[in-house]
C-alpha cells in the first residue's frame, strides 16, 4: 500500500470520526437542556421522536450518522456533503438562541459537546474529502 492509495487517506480519518461518535455519546449522557429546573440528558432528547420532529435541528442527528456511514465506507465527498449539513443544522438552535434569552438559558453542556460533535465530524470528513482530492491530482 503506497502513501497515496484510498486506504491511506481513510486511515488518519479513523481518529477523528471515533473522536466526533465518542464526543456524540458523551452529550447523550449529559444534561442538554432545561425546560424547567431539572435539566434533560442528551439521550432523552435524541430518542423524543414524537416531540423532537418538529424541531430543525434535531434532523443534524440522521445527518451526522449518515455522514459517519458513508465516511466508514469510504465515500468522503458524500460524508464531507452529510457531516456539513449535520454540523449547520446543529447550531441553528445555537443560532437562535443568540437572539433569546430564554433558550439561551435552556441550553446545558450537553447540546454544547453534542454541537462539538458534530463540528469535528464535519471537519474530519471535510479534510477527508480534501485530501482524497489532492491525492488523485497531484501538483
Amino acid at each position: 500500500m503506497n502513501d497515496r492509495s484510498p486506504e491511506a487517506v481513510i486511515a488518519p480519518m479513523n481518529f477523528g470520526s471515533w473522536l466526533s461518535v465518542s464526543l456524540y455519546a458523551i452529550a447523550c449522557a449529559l444534561p442538554a437542556i432545561a425546560f424547567t429546573d431539572n435539566p434533560i440528558p442528551g439521550i432523552f432528547c435524541l430518542i423524543a421522536i414524537p416531540l423532537v420532529c418538529v424541531v430543525p435541528w434535531w434532523y443534524a442527528n440522521p445527518a451526522f450518522f449518515l455522514g459517519f456511514v458513508m465516511l466508514r465506507r469510504g465515500k468522503v465527498f458524500a460524508a464531507a456533503i452529510w457531516g456539513t449539513a449535520a454540523a449547520i443544522v446543529g447550531a441553528s438552535y445555537a443560532v437562535m438562541a443568540l437572539g433569546n434569552t430564554d433558550m439561551w438559558h435552556e441550553l446545558r453542556i450537553g447540546s454544547w459537546v453534542w454541537l462539538l460533535s458534530l463540528w469535528t465530524f464535519a471537519a474530519n470528513a471535510c479534510w477527508a474529502a480534501w485530501t482524497r482530492t489532492h491525492s488523485d491530482h497531484p501538483g
